[in-house]
């Protein structure tokens, strides 16, 4: 039951931040592009990360980390 609910929270959150990833792509056109991107890269790679296991998984991982950085910093930096 706790997974279940899980998977549908992260579901629910992935759809959430696309969305946002989008409405930040048509408001902030030149950078919001990136971020769309980089969101995608990130579910994408964590999607790669859950279905692998040992180094595959890592790689997965760090790039999602990667990825969420870079649109922590795209944002960070646009508001400055």
């Amino acid at each position: 039951m706790i997974k279940r609910l899980a998977a549908i929270c992260s579901l629910g959150l992935a759809a959430a931040a696309l969305g946002l990833a989008a409405v930040t792509a048509v408001r902030e056109f030149p950078r919001g592009v990136a971020v769309l991107g980089l969101i995608v890269l990130a579910l994408g790679c964590g999607w790669f990360a859950l279905v692998r296991r040992g180094i595959p998984r890592a790689a997965g991982l760090a790039a999602v980390a990667l990825s969420a950085a870079a649109v922590v910093l795209l944002l960070v930096a646009d508001s400055h």
